[in-house]
Protein backbone atom coordinates (compact mmCIF):
# COMPACT_ATOMS: atom_id res chain seq x y z
CA UNK A 1 0.00 0.00 0.00
CA UNK A 2 2.89 2.34 0.72
CA UNK A 3 4.22 1.86 -2.81
CA UNK A 4 0.87 2.92 -4.31
CA UNK A 5 0.84 6.09 -2.21
CA UNK A 6 4.37 6.90 -3.39
CA UNK A 7 3.38 6.43 -7.03
CA UNK A 8 0.40 8.79 -6.71
CA UNK A 9 2.65 11.33 -4.95
CA UNK A 10 5.19 11.09 -7.77
CA UNK A 11 2.37 11.44 -10.26
CA UNK A 12 1.17 14.62 -8.52
CA UNK A 13 4.72 15.99 -8.54
CA UNK A 14 4.93 15.40 -12.30
CA UNK A 15 1.55 17.08 -12.82
CA UNK A 16 2.52 20.06 -10.63
CA UNK A 17 5.76 20.49 -12.56
CA UNK A 18 3.82 20.29 -15.83
CA UNK A 19 1.43 22.99 -14.61
CA UNK A 20 4.43 25.18 -13.78
CA UNK A 21 5.89 24.65 -17.26
CA UNK A 22 2.52 25.49 -18.84
CA UNK A 23 2.27 28.69 -16.81
CA UNK A 24 5.74 29.61 -18.10
CA UNK A 25 4.64 29.02 -21.70
CA UNK A 26 6.64 25.81 -22.15
CA UNK A 27 4.16 23.09 -23.22
CA UNK A 28 7.02 21.10 -24.76
CA UNK A 29 8.46 20.64 -21.25
CA UNK A 30 5.04 20.04 -19.69
CA UNK A 31 4.01 17.13 -21.92
CA UNK A 32 6.70 14.62 -20.83
CA UNK A 33 5.79 15.35 -17.21
CA UNK A 34 2.11 14.73 -17.95
CA UNK A 35 2.83 11.49 -19.78
CA UNK A 36 4.89 10.33 -16.80
CA UNK A 37 2.05 11.24 -14.42
CA UNK A 38 -0.48 9.29 -16.50
CA UNK A 39 1.84 6.28 -16.70
CA UNK A 40 2.36 6.21 -12.91
CA UNK A 41 -1.35 6.55 -12.17
CA UNK A 42 -2.33 3.87 -14.68
CA UNK A 43 0.21 1.49 -13.15
CA UNK A 44 -1.04 2.24 -9.64
CA UNK A 45 -4.80 2.72 -10.03
CA UNK A 46 -5.48 1.08 -13.39
CA UNK A 47 -6.54 2.54 -16.71
CA UNK A 48 -9.71 4.57 -16.75
CA UNK A 49 -9.50 5.86 -13.17
CA UNK A 50 -11.13 9.27 -12.62
CA UNK A 51 -7.92 10.58 -11.02
CA UNK A 52 -6.48 10.71 -14.54
CA UNK A 53 -9.06 13.26 -15.73
CA UNK A 54 -7.40 16.48 -14.48
CA UNK A 55 -4.05 15.33 -15.87
CA UNK A 56 -5.66 14.56 -19.23
CA UNK A 57 -7.28 18.01 -19.20
CA UNK A 58 -3.87 19.59 -18.53
CA UNK A 59 -2.48 17.48 -21.35
CA UNK A 60 -5.19 18.96 -23.58
CA UNK A 61 -4.11 22.47 -22.59
CA UNK A 62 -0.47 21.60 -23.32
CA UNK A 63 -1.25 20.10 -26.71
CA UNK A 64 -3.40 23.10 -27.60
CA UNK A 65 -0.65 25.52 -26.55
CA UNK A 66 1.76 23.53 -28.71
CA UNK A 67 -0.49 23.89 -31.76
CA UNK A 68 -1.78 20.30 -31.73
CA UNK A 69 -5.60 20.74 -31.66
CA UNK A 70 -6.40 17.11 -32.59
CA UNK A 71 -4.35 15.75 -29.69
CA UNK A 72 -5.84 18.41 -27.40
CA UNK A 73 -9.35 17.34 -28.37
CA UNK A 74 -8.52 13.66 -27.71
CA UNK A 75 -7.25 14.55 -24.24
CA UNK A 76 -10.28 16.68 -23.38
CA UNK A 77 -12.68 13.98 -24.58
CA UNK A 78 -10.85 11.27 -22.62
CA UNK A 79 -11.07 13.38 -19.46
CA UNK A 80 -14.79 13.98 -20.03
CA UNK A 81 -15.53 10.28 -20.56
CA UNK A 82 -13.65 9.26 -17.40
CA UNK A 83 -15.54 11.82 -15.34
CA UNK A 84 -18.90 10.87 -16.86
CA UNK A 85 -18.24 7.20 -16.07
CA UNK A 86 -17.08 7.91 -12.52
CA UNK A 87 -19.52 10.63 -11.44
CA UNK A 88 -22.37 10.87 -13.94
CA UNK A 89 -23.57 13.80 -16.00
CA UNK A 90 -24.77 15.96 -13.11
CA UNK A 91 -21.42 16.26 -11.30
CA UNK A 92 -19.52 19.61 -11.27
CA UNK A 93 -16.28 17.90 -12.38
CA UNK A 94 -18.10 16.54 -15.43
CA UNK A 95 -19.45 20.03 -16.11
CA UNK A 96 -15.90 21.41 -16.01
CA UNK A 97 -14.86 18.85 -18.64
CA UNK A 98 -17.74 20.02 -20.85
CA UNK A 99 -16.55 23.61 -20.50
CA UNK A 100 -13.05 22.55 -21.65
CA UNK A 101 -14.58 21.01 -24.78
CA UNK A 102 -16.85 23.98 -25.43
CA UNK A 103 -13.97 26.40 -25.02
CA UNK A 104 -11.83 24.29 -27.35
CA UNK A 105 -14.40 24.45 -30.14
CA UNK A 106 -14.93 28.18 -29.58
CA UNK A 107 -11.16 28.82 -29.87
CA UNK A 108 -11.09 26.69 -33.01
CA UNK A 109 -13.63 29.05 -34.55
CA UNK A 110 -16.54 26.59 -34.62
CA UNK A 111 -18.90 27.97 -31.95
CA UNK A 112 -21.83 25.90 -33.23
CA UNK A 113 -19.91 22.76 -32.26
CA UNK A 114 -19.24 24.32 -28.85
CA UNK A 115 -22.90 25.06 -28.12
CA UNK A 116 -24.01 21.54 -27.09
CA UNK A 117 -21.21 21.36 -24.50
CA UNK A 118 -22.26 24.65 -22.92
CA UNK A 119 -25.95 23.67 -22.95
CA UNK A 120 -25.57 20.30 -21.19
Amino acid sequence: AMEAADDTSFSKAHADLAQFYLSMGAPDKALPQLHAAVHLLEETLGEGHATLAPILALMGHAYYAQGEPKLALESYKSAMLLLEKAFGCEHPRFAAALVHLGTFYTKQGVPLQALPFFQR
